[in-house]
């Protein structure tokens, strides 16, 4: 997008991708980001003549300052504001990524100590306890949502 070759947009939108990776379930959303950055540059462009005042603002903080911490700020929130007004049906990922250790033995013992995949005893093996529904695609981190593998089940599973 030639749009954003300058270094405050590159900036701003490195940021508000790394949120939002980071904090919502973003798989399969790249087209509706390309589309939201193309909408919004141009929002930020007519903005003198629609009299978007927040847009107005962001529109200064882009061009006047593009390593302040102040105008990053000023940038990044006004961006994520009018991204998440835009994309209203984003599912928040799970604040708690990893199962406590009380929940891995219940998940251990809910499985009988085996694999569930290979069916491998896992008393003495190194184990671990996987999402049934992936973490990064909205999954709780519950009990539920727990399945026990070996490493190498696990990690082939990964390899998908």
């Amino acid at each position: 997008m030639l749009e954003l070759r300058k270094p405050g947009w590159i900036i701003t939108t490195y940021l508000l991708a790394s949120y939002l990776l980071d904090n919502y379930v973003m798989m399969r959303r790249e087209e509706q980001f390309k589309k939201f950055l193309i909408k919004f540059y141009q929002e930020v462009q007519r903005s003198s003549e629609t009299g978007d005042k927040d847009l107005i603002e962001y529109n200064l903080a882009i061009s006047r300052g593009t390593i302040s911490e102040k105008h990053i700020r000023k940038r990044h929130k006004t961006i994520l504001i009018r991204f998440l007004e835009y994309a209203k049906d984003l599912v928040p990922l799970d604040p708690k990524r990893d199962f406590t250790e009380e929940e891995r033995l219940a998940i251990f013992r809910i499985y009988g100590g085996k694999c569930l995949a290979c069916g491998r005893e896992l008393h003495d093996e190194v184990w671990h306890v996987h999402h049934k529904i992936p973490w990064s695609q909205g999954g709780k981190t519950t009990i539920e949502n727990g399945e026990l593998l070996c490493n190498k089940c696990h990690i082939d599973l990964h390899k998908i």
